[in-house]
């Protein structure tokens, strides 16, 4: 045949070694004992990571919360002084149209303190 005939890895690759039996019980014991060790510690701390998520989770809810509160603020109060502004341009007009009516009604030369002098 002119190609090569591939050859799987699967066929070429030795299997992986079974782990080594234990001797003893007693190896077998500590061996089970630092794997629950271990175990109980990655407990603990995912334990503490969860705690702590919560706790942060719980922040952030509060600073949500003022931060609502605070927005809220600022929208009465920037009615308020929408309201203002409105009532001082209607006072400004009102002061205009009083000051007006006043020029307008009496000249100087129509003045009558101006002829006793």
């Amino acid at each position: 045949m002119p190609y090569h005939l591939q050859r799987f890895l699967s066929l070429t690759t030795p299997s992986p070694s079974l782990p080594i039996p234990f001797e003893t019980k007693e190896e077998f014991q500590e061996q089970l004992t630092e794997m629950k060790l271990e175990r109980d510690t990655w407990k603990r701390r995912y334990q503490a990571a969860e705690r702590e998520n919560e706790t942060l989770k719980g922040q952030l809810e509060q600073q949500e919360h003022t931060l609502f509160t605070q927005r809220q603020q600022i929208i009465k109060r920037d009615d308020l002084l929408l309201q203002k502004d409105a009532l001082l341009r209607q006072d400004a007009k009102r002061k205009k149209r009083f000051m007006d009516s006043f020029s307008s009604s009496h000249s100087d030369s129509d003045d009558p303190t101006a002829s006793r002098v």
